[in-house]
C-alpha cells in the first residue's frame, strides 16, 4: 500500500516529467503556405556555408548560419551587406564544449541548398517558426520542387512548385524570388582614364585654344618667311640676268 507521502512524491515526479516533456518538445501543425507567409519578413534561397554559435545580449545561446544567397524576396537593400556571407539566426548551438539543444530547430549540412522563410527578431533575421520555415529543394527526374522539412509527405507542403511559391510571394511582397543585385554609388575609374585626367585647376584653362592659336601664328609666320625668301631669290635672279646681257 502506498502511503500519502509516497503518493505525493510520485505525483511530483510525474508532474515534473510531464512538464519537461511538454516544455522541451515542439509540436508543428501543417499551416497553408499563404498563411505562413503572412507572418514572414522575407524569403531566401541560399547555399549553406557554415555556422558559429555565440551568446545573444540576453544570455541565450544562438547560432549564426552563413549562406550564399541565390535569390530573395522581401529583403531590404541594407539587409544584404554581403550576399556571399548572409547570416540567419537559429536558437541553440554548441558553445564552449556544451551543446544547447533546441527541439525543432532547423539543421543544415555544408553545401546544402534550401529555401528559408525569415522573420525579424531583436538580434537579426531568424528562421521563421524553427524547422517549419525550412523548405528543401528536391530535384528528381528533371523536375525541381520544394518540400517542407517538417511535413515532407504532406499533400500541399510536401510538393510545392517554384511557380506556386512565386505566385504567393507576389501577393505578399509584390515580387517573386529574384537574383541578388547590388547597387554601388561609387564609380571606379579605369587606370588609363585616371592617367589622362588632368587636375581640376588645370582642366579649367583653355589649353587647347591657346595651343591652336599659337599653331596658327607659327604657320602664318613660316609662310611669310617663305614668300620673302622666294621674292629675294627672284630679285637676285633678275639682277644676274641683266648683268649677263
Amino acid at each position: 500500500m502506498i502511503t500519502f507521502r509516497e503518493a505525493v512524491r510520485h505525483g511530483v515526479f510525474y508532474s515534473l516529467m510531464f512538464y519537461f516533456s511538454v516544455s522541451h518538445a515542439t509540436t508543428f501543425l501543417p499551416v497553408p503556405l499563404e498563411q505562413q507567409l503572412e507572418s514572414v519578413s522575407a524569403v531566401i534561397r541560399g547555399e549553406f556555408l557554415g555556422e558559429m554559435s555565440k551568446r545573444a545580449p540576453n544570455g541565450d545561446v544562438i547560432t549564426a548560419m552563413s549562406f550564399k544567397l541565390k535569390s530573395q524576396s522581401g529583403l531590404l537593400p541594407r539587409e544584404v551587406l554581403n550576399p556571399n556571407n548572409f547570416q540567419v539566426l537559429v536558437p541553440g548551438g554548441n558553445l564552449d564544449g556544451v551543446t544547447y539543444f533546441v527541439h525543432g530547430a532547423p539543421r543544415f549540412t555544408v553545401g546544402e541548398e534550401a529555401v528559408l522563410f525569415l522573420a525579424k527578431g531583436p538580434y537579426g533575421l531568424h528562421v521563421y517558426n524553427l524547422a517549419m520555415g525550412k523548405y528543401n529543394i528536391v530535384k528528381e527526374a528533371g523536375a525541381t520542387w520544394l518540400s517542407s522539412e517538417v511535413f515532407p509527405t504532406h499533400g500541399e507542403l510536401g510538393n510545392i512548385s517554384f511557380d506556386q511559391l512565386d505566385a504567393q510571394l507576389n501577393k505578399r511582397f509584390g515580387q517573386p524570388l529574384q537574383e541578388i543585385q547590388l547597387n554601388y554609388s561609387k564609380v571606379v575609374v579605369p587606370t588609363t582614364d585616371k592617367k589622362r585626367r588632368l587636375p581640376a585647376s588645370v582642366a579649367k584653362i583653355p589649353a587647347r585654344e591657346v595651343a591652336s592659336s599659337e599653331t596658327e601664328a607659327d604657320t602664318f609666320g613660316n609662310a611669310w618667311m617663305l614668300m620673302l625668301c622666294l621674292g629675294l631669290l627672284g630679285i637676285i635672279s633678275a639682277h644676274l640676268a641683266r648683268r649677263s646681257e
